[in-house]
C-alpha cells in the first residue's frame, strides 16, 4: 500500500532524515512515535508530496507519490485544523472533500452516520462556519473529512491531541471499523502512547531522522516506548 526507499530530507539547521526502507501494507494500523522535532510531520508531508525529497522513492499503491496524480483519490490525510476551510460550514466542506474524490458517492452519507457518537450532536446542522467551532470540533471536522470517501489509505498527524475522552473513544472504535470492515490502512502520528498501542498492530519509532525500532505492538509495547521516552526525556 505505501512504500519508501532511500528516503533522505536535509534542513540547513543539520537536521536530516534518513528511511532506507519501509513498506506498510493493506490493512494495517501503524503507528508513528518520537519525540518532538524527530522527523514525524516531516514524513507524513513528503508522503503527501507537500515538502519535496532530496532523494528517494515513495509509492502509493504503486503510484509515484510525485508526478502523478492517481494516488491523491486513494489517500485520506488529516495534518491539522489549519488545512481546513474555515469559512464553509462543516457540511459544505465535507462536500467540497468528497466532489474533489470522486463527487457525491451514495457512500458520503452513510458514512457520515458512522460518526453520529464522535460529534456528539456538536457538528452537523448548526449554522455556523468552521471558524466558530472550538478547536477540537475543528478537529473532528478535519479528521471526518479523511474518512469520506473510504480511501484505501488514512493518514493522521496527532488526531487525539485535542480531543476530549469521550471523542478519542469514540474515534479509536472508527479506526477500527473502517480497518475491520473496509480494510482501509492507516498511518498514525501521535503522542498519545495508550491510545496508539491499543489500536495499531504495528509501530515505528523515530529517533533524530532515523528509524531506529520497527516492531509488532504487543502487550509490552507501551511500556517499551515509555522506556524509551524516560531514558531520552
Amino acid at each position: 500500500m505505501l512504500s519508501l526507499q532511500n528516503i533522505q530530507k536535509r534542513y540547513a539547521d543539520s537536521f536530516r532524515l534518513n528511511i532506507p526502507y519501509l513498506n506498510i501494507t493493506k490493512g494495517e494500523i501503524v503507528g508513528l512515535v518520537g519525540n518532538n522535532g524527530a522527523g514525524k510531520s516531516t514524513i507524513l508531508k513528503l508522503i503527501l508530496d507537500l515538502i519535496p525529497c532530496d532523494e528517494g522513492d515513495i509509492r502509493i499503491q504503486g503510484y509515484p507519490s510525485t508526478n502523478d496524480e492517481k494516488w491523491k483519490s486513494l489517500v485520506g490525510a488529516y495534518l491539522d485544523h489549519s488545512f481546513l476551510i474555515d469559512f464553509l460550514t462543516p457540511e459544505e466542506y465535507f462536500e467540497f472533500i468528497v466532489s474533489l474524490k470522486k463527487g457525491l458517492s451514495t457512500n458520503y452519507t452513510t458514512t457520515l452516520d458512522l460518526f453520529a457518537a464522535f460529534f456528539n450532536n456538536e457538528i452537523l446542522n448548526k449554522s455556523k462556519y468552521i471558524r466558530d467551532y472550538s478547536t477540537g470540533n475543528q478537529a473532528k471536522i478535519g479528521i471526518t473529512s479523511t474518512f469520506l470517501t473510504i480511501p484505501p489509505l488514512i493518514i493522521l498527524d496527532e488526531p487525539f491531541a485535542n480531543l476530549d475522552p469521550s471523542a478519542r473513544h469514540s474515534l479509536a472504535r472508527i479506526i477500527r471499523h473502517f480497518q475491520q470492515q473496509f480494510h482501509c490502512t492507516f498511518l498514525i502520528s501521535s503522542h498519545d502512547l495508550d491510545y496508539l498501542t491499543d489500536i495499531c498492530n504495528r509501530c515505528l519509532l523515530i529517533h533524530k531522522g532515523e528509524l531506529v525500532k520497527d516492531f509488532p505492538v504487543d502487550n509490552n509495547s507501551n511500556t517499551y516506548l515509555k522506556l524509551h521516552f524516560a531514558k531520552n526525556s
